[in-house]
């Protein structure tokens, strides 16, 4: 409802806020690949990309 949200300018839409943190909390990062299962995802695209184009594997 959109019409009526903007009908009156002098009341707020919507208020945030937010928090920057260096570290996830604990169920999020349980819920997310580690940097080792994103790298190893990573080689084998590579891998795989290098293969389709008739080249060598990529290795690291």
């Amino acid at each position: 409802m959109v019409e009526f949200a903007l009908e009156n300018t002098n009341q707020p839409i919507g208020v945030s806020t937010y928090q920057v943190t260096r570290e996830l909390p604990a169920p999020m990062q349980e819920e997310l690949p580690s940097v080792e299962d994103l790298q190893e995802v990573i080689y084998k695209l590579r891998a795989k990309m290098e293969t389709l184009r008739g080249n060598a594997p990529y290795d690291e």
